[in-house]
Formats: structure tokens, sequence, C-alpha cells
């Protein structure tokens, strides 16, 4: 069954920041951005001018059209004006999580080729270390220092004039990911590639400029930056901006500015539908709540909605389709709890046998495929990749198992790729088995996803020792070359690790004896 939304859509020839602002005249004093924690706020006309204030200094300090710029930043106003201001200029941004290493941050540099780098004020220590040997001379930032350039001095009162920019094959932003397998890798998303799921979103999710979006997500990772950055300012919506997840914080910003849409990971959600505190809120306000980044399960979905008195759905994508390829809508269509909704306009959906190829028929689970205008243009300098997930007429191979019903909603089962999803992030268990071994006393190891109730899923390390090894000296280990999200939680010490003939690990072999185990 090929699935194919009835809807049709018709995108501008226009790049990101010019489509986020269309609608300027409309929206001059209404605000864009409030900062959930000073409590700041930028009207659309504010952001407009600073954006611009900043692309006209970036032009003047030689950032040009097609070069890259790395940002580590949480989210806050800086990030967007620098966001905008970049893609204005036709600079491509490669977004990278405060979470990361220092390690982690200049490989990423190094991969995107990036020319320029930007952190916060939390991330210049990190920043610094990580742009050494990179060829990278200053970093950009809030506040001065050596070597540091602030964003305030970049500005400039000169008048801006956006270059002639291609938006279908202009790259407006870089994000990393680990796709179907390996190690994680810059995937090529243009401007119309991101303005294409915008129109997508906006013909099924009915935002105006009556609705205030709580910016919690982080806009380094693509479902912040598409559903609630993007999709809130190009709908006329004000965006709350939080740095990072504190309940009380985030309770007392929806209830503050009245947030009537909130996008969440799993984890968030779970902590709601357990927490009792809630009605020290007035969260009234709040109409529906946008699951994605990983499954949420049925009862903690049934119990959030009706703690919160709101809808919860889900939405399903990938980094490499801008994200969003399938959303549930909001009633009065069906809610289908469980399901991640029927494919967005402009979209297909097919799934197929992972054997054969063979296209599948309602009901039947197999590998989930999508196709549609938002879909990335490849990997960067990673032709073999790209050809293994993206067939030659365009098919995106997600990776992932599922299956649709007679009304083409789309339910999620597992996953044949390896990814270990903490929190909604995706890590690759190639990059903690190489940390693994660099271990002078580890002869082999392999990396699987253990459930976990906060996060969902945790690595899980299995190692082969020439000595008796602790749990703890394994995990620090790893976290002292990783990021938090990367650190392994949970250690098992194995005679062998299974291996196919070639060589490969066989994780799934691991996967069935740890279920097999916990429910004995």
């Amino acid at each position: 069954m090929t699935s194919t939304s009835p809807s049709t859509i018709s995108v501008p020839n226009q790049s990101l920041p010019a489509y986020l602002f269309r609608n300027l005249d409309q929206l001059q004093d209404r605000p864009a951005l409030i900062d959930g924690v000073t409590g700041k706020t930028l009207t659309f006309k504010a952001l407009y001018e600073e954006a611009q204030s900043l692309a006209a200094g970036l032009i003047d300090f030689g950032v040009s059209r097609g070069e890259t710029a790395a940002i580590v930043c949480a989210n806050s106003i800086e990030f967007v004006v620098f966001y905008l201001a970049t893609t204005w200029i036709g600079a491509v941004l490669s977004p990278m999580s405060p979470l990361l290493s220092n390690s982690e941050i200049r490989a990423q540099i190094l991969a995107s080729n990036a020319s320029y780098l930007m952190t916060d004020e939390q991330s210049i220590e990190k920043g610094l270390a990580a742009m050494e040997g990179t060829g990278i001379a200053n970093l950009l930032s809030t506040r001065p220092g050596n070597k540091i350039l602030t964003l305030q001095s970049l500005t400039t009162s000169k008048p801006f004039s956006p270059p002639h920019l291609d938006p279908h094959s202009d790259l407006a932003v870089l994000p990393f990911s680990s796709g179907t397998t390996g190690l994680p890798k810059g995937v090529q998303l243009t401007h119309t590639n991101l303005v294409t799921n915008l129109v997508q979103l906006s013909a099924v999710e009915p935002v105006s400029m009556e609705d205030t979006f709580i910016g919690l997500l982080p806009f380094s990772h693509i479902y912040g930056l598409t559903v609630v950055l993007n999709l809130g300012l190009a709908n006329g919506a004000a965006v709350v901006l939080l740095p990072s997840f504190k309940k009380d914080l985030l309770l007392k910003s929806m209830q503050t500015y009245g947030v009537t849409r909130a996008h969440f990971v799993p984890p968030i959600i779970r902590i709601l539908a357990q927490s009792e505190d809630l009605v020290d809120y007035d969260l009234s306000s709040l109409q529906v709540i946008v699951s994605g980044a990983a499954p949420l399960d049925v009862s903690t979905a049934r119990q959030c909605a009706q703690k919160l008195n709101c809808v919860v759905k889900q939405g399903y994508g990938l980094t490499e389709s801008s994200p969003v390829t399938h959303i549930s809508p909001d009633p009065p269509p069906p809610v289908k709890i469980g399901s991640v909704g029927p494919v967005l306009p402009g979209t297909e959906c097919r799934i197929i046998d992972p054997q054969n190829g063979g296209i599948l028929p309602p009901g039947q689970s197999g590998e989930i495929l999508v196709r549609g205008p938002q879909v990335m243009q490849g990997y960067l300098n990673e032709n073999e990749a790209t050809q293994a997930t993206l067939t030659s007429d365009g098919w995106l191979h997600t990776g992932d198992i599922g299956y649709q019903d007679e009304d083409g909603y789309l339910f999620i089962l597992d996953r044949i790729k390896e990814m270990i999803k903490v929190k909604g992030y995706q890590v690759a268990p190639a990059e903690i088995e190489a940390v693994l071994m660099s271990h002078q006393a580890i002869l082999d190891a392999a990396v699987i996803p253990s459930p976990d109730a906060d996060a969902g899923e945790v690595p899980k390390a299995f190692v082969v020792s020439s000595i008796i090894l602790t749990p703890e000296s394994v995990m620090e280990h790893v976290a002292a070359q990783l990021g938090p999200i990367k650190h392994v939680k949970k250690v098992a010490f194995i005679e062998k690790i299974p291996r196919s003939s070639s060589g490969k690990i066989l994780r799934r072999v691991l996967i069935e004896q740890e279920r097999a185990a916990s429910n004995e």
C-alpha cells in the first residue's frame, strides 16, 4: 500500500527567512519571541530588524553564501537572530547540542567544513576548546573575550540587501544525523526543503497568530527548529523560549503566557502525566500536546490527556525529511492513540518487505519508506550512505518498521536501524563502541538500547575485558569522551560478543537475550 495525501500544496520560491516574515505587515507589533526566564520580548518587527542588522554585519565580517556556520547554543533570542541572519545571507547553519563534548563539537566542525562558530555564554569555554585545530580564528558569542567577537559588535546600521539565492539548491541548515546506521552525517536541507515542510504542516495544523508555543525542545534538533520555531514564526504565533527542562519553570511559563500548543518528547509527557502538582497551575489555555522524536506509549498519552484536559497526539519524521512526514490531526478527525497519523500533503508513504522490497498491504508490517519535496538532498560528502538511504526515484528508507491501517494512519512498531533513542536524541552504538574499544583492558564491546522509564532508552554496554573491571570504570571511560546523552548507563561483562561470519555485531541477539532475561 502506498499512502498519498489527497491534499495538494503550493510552495513559494522563497528563502526560509523571506517565507517566515512574509506577513510582517500584519504582525509587526505582535510578540514573536519571549524569553521564558527573563521575560524579554521581541516583536516580529524587532526580530526582523535585529536579524537583518546582524546579516549585514556578517557580510561585512566576511561570511558569504555557501559557507557553513556552526552553532552551539541553548534556545535563546540570540540563537534565533543568528540563525535567521545566517540563512538570510545564504550561509548554512550547522546546529549542535550544548550537551556534546569538545571532541564531538570539533568533529562536526571539521565534518561540516564550518568557517565560523557561535556559542552562548554557557558554552564559550567548550567552543574555544573545540575550535582549536579547525582553522576557526575567532568565536562568535554573547560576551567579549580573548578570541571572542560579540554578536552585538558585528551588527551594523547599514541597509541589508539579501543576496540572490536559489531556494531549491542553496542549503539552509546542515544538522547531523546517524541515519539508519553508522556515525553522524551532515543532512543537507535546502531552503525549499524547510519551507515545504512548513507549508505542509500549516495545511493540517491549525496554527494562527492567536497561538502561543512553548520553545522547550532544543532548536539544535530539527524537531524543535522546524515544528516549534519555524512553524510558530511562519504562522504569527509567539514562541516562549526555555533553555532547558525544569518542570516548575515550564509550568509557570505555560501559565504566564497562556501556551496553547506544546511540543514535547515522551519523557517530558511522562513526567507531566505522573505529576501531582499540575493543579497548582492554570493550564486551561493548553489545547494540544504534540509528541515526537520517539514513540509515546498509549497509557501515558491517555493519562496526560486526561490530566491536562487537552489533545495528546503524535507526529513522525526524520532529520532527513526536514523532519515531518506524518502527524495526527486535531479533532474532529480521529486522533488514533498509538498512531503517528496520516501523511502530510504532498508526501507519499509505503510499507515494504525488508527482504524483497515488495509493497505490503494495509495491516502488514514492514519497513517504512517516504517520499516528498521535504526530503533531503543527501548526506554531505557521503555518497555511499546517500545511495543506501535514498532510492533513485526519491524514496527515503527510514529504517523503521511499521504498518498503515485502512485509513492510511501509520503505526510505528520497531526499528531496523540500531539507533538508541535517549530522550528523543539518536545515539549511534558504533560511536560508543569505538570509545569503549579505546580502553586498553577492553577486548571487545557491543552497545544496545535498554528500556528506561525516564529516557525511553539508554545505552547498555556488553564488554569483554582482559582484566576485572567495574561497571563504574567503564561508564567513566565513556563519560570522559562523550556528551551526557551518549553515556553508558548499564554494563554487562560477557565472554564473547556475538558476531556474524563477516564480523558484524549481532546486536539483535543481545537485545533478544535482554528481553528474555527481563521476562524471567
